[in-house]
């Protein structure tokens, strides 16, 4: 006679199934993706979507900045403004791209540019960073050869530029992200360079290289664009309270 032996799952088993699931959710980590792969276009190859927000995050330290000086436009809430100052060399800029337009203006979308002669994301230094891939304490510099801390100059607010679109360019912007991969899996990683696209079907947001389009609409805001109001470095952009005259 045979006897069936039934054999009992080991501790093996459900370890294999977690670190299979950590395996997975690491990768879409990596990938930097949520929803869908490709973007929706119509038969004509126009973009199908109803709600968009762009966001070109750039770091000066990191990488040249495509900006031209601006000549400062008067606000229509200010009746004489102040001379301004010549433009510093900005650390960070921030471009948004903003679908539908916030005052619901038809087939236009509104770009934003945030400007900052300060930066205002820490970015740690190599040594910094060494240490803590390391786990040598959270990466403080604290060595005893370390240079004095000096006083910090006055630090000066954030300026806030305006610039409203028509819906079309921005239908060509996402065609261009599309050609280049950037809704796939694909990895293009520039110091100082980071995109993050949010479409009514998902999310895509990675370290990116250059936009030429996006380097354009970023040196047109601030050529063309309205200064909508100047912002604290803590105060997030969608948050600032910004005033935009006709």
């Amino acid at each position: 006679m045979t006897t069936l032996v039934q054999r009992t799952p080991t501790a093996r088993q459900p370890r294999l199934a977690r670190i299979g699931g950590v395996v997975l959710i690491v990768a879409s980590v990596m990938i930097g993706c949520r929803g869908a792969s490709s973007l929706s276009a119509s038969k004509s190859g126009t973009p199908q979507y109803e709600r968009a927000n762009i966001v070109y995050d750039l770091d000066g330290a990191q990488r040249p900045l495509p900006l031209t000086n601006s000549e400062v436009k008067p606000v229509a809430f200010d009746a004489e403004p102040e001379t301004p100052h010549p433009a510093p060399e900005w650390a960070e800029a921030t471009l948004s791209i903003q679908y539908p337009h916030p005052d619901g203006a038809a087939d236009t979308a509104r770009a934003t540019l945030r400007l900052s002669a300060e930066p205002r994301h820490d970015s740690p230094s190599t040594i910094a960073q060494a240490r803590r891939w390391l786990g040598w304490g959270d990466g403080t510099e604290t060595a005893s050869g370390a240079s004095p801390t000096k006083e910090k100059s006055p630090s000066r607010d954030d300026e806030i530029w305006v610039l409203d679109i028509p819906k079309q360019q921005l239908d060509l912007l996402l065609t261009d992200l599309q050609g280049n991969g950037f809704f796939q899996a694909q990895t293009r990683a520039q110091s100082g360079t980071k995109l993050d696209v949010q479409l009514n079907w998902g999310r895509v947001q990675k370290e990116w290289s250059a936009e030429p389009r996006l380097d354009h609409f970023m040196s047109r805001v601030y050529r063309e664009g309205r200064l909508g109001g100047l912002v604290a470095k803590e105060t997030d952009t969608e948050h600032a309270n910004i005033y935009v005259g006709r």
